[in-house]
């Protein structure tokens, strides 16, 4: 879910960046004056007023939201960024499992059949919508431990088994989004962000923090 207090935090330090960034331009000049009145008008109240939250409390919902954003983007044409977060709990804990969170896609087939219909239809809702609104579409997705090696040989030593990190819900979702970050720990516990891939950018890791 998300957390109002957290959305608060973002915007207030948003606002001081913005403030900060303006005061250091010329106020006499009009690119200076325009900076700083864009700046006023860019308060933490005017930030989380542009935000819109769709809550969904099941796959179903959240399947029925990633179709309704173009609806929503249609009516309201300032939304230039939409956030997925997660696309993965939903469909993992529910349509995954065959538990109580529904396929989006009816009860029968196997939960791997329902999961990757709900999957389905969120790609290619969010993929219309940007590819026809000029909108961004962030999703966020969980990671899991994949367990390579360790299996035992016919005859010699079983090489020992290693884990890696992986996208959780698999190599068929991972070609889906034109471009995957990696966020993970680096050594000495620094923050790191990776790009796994682009399709213009080479790939590279950058360190990051998180203040506030």
């Amino acid at each position: 879910s998300l957390v109002p207090e957290r959305a608060a935090d973002l915007a207030e330090a948003l606002a001081h960046h913005l403030g900060r960034l303006a005061a250091r331009a010329d106020p006499t000049t009009p690119d200076g004056a325009a900076k700083a009145a864009a700046a006023a008008a860019i308060t933490p109240t005017a930030l989380l007023a542009g935000v819109t939250v769709l809550r969904a409390r099941d796959a179903a919902e959240q399947v029925a939201a990633a179709a309704a954003a173009a609806a929503l983007v249609d009516a309201n044409p300032a939304i230039k960024l939409v956030v997925l977060d997660s696309v993965a709990f939903h469909v993992r804990a529910g349509v995954g499992s065959g538990g109580g969170g529904g396929g989006g896609g009816g009860g029968g087939g196997a939960p791997s059949a329902r999961r990757a219909a709900a999957l389905s239809a969120m790609a290619g809702s969010l993929s219309a919508l940007a590819r026809t609104r000029g909108v961004a579409v962030v999703l966020t997705n969980q990671v899991t431990t994949r367990i390579v090696g360790g299996g035992e040989g016919g005859g010699g030593a079983a090489p020992p088994a290693s884990s890696r990190i992986v996208p959780a819900l698999g190599a068929a979702w991972a070609h889906v989004p034109a471009t995957r970050i990696l966020l993970h720990w680096g050594r000495g516990g620094r923050r790191l962000a990776t790009l796994v891939k682009s399709p213009a950018l080479p790939g590279g890791s950058a360190e990051y923090a998180v203040v506030g």
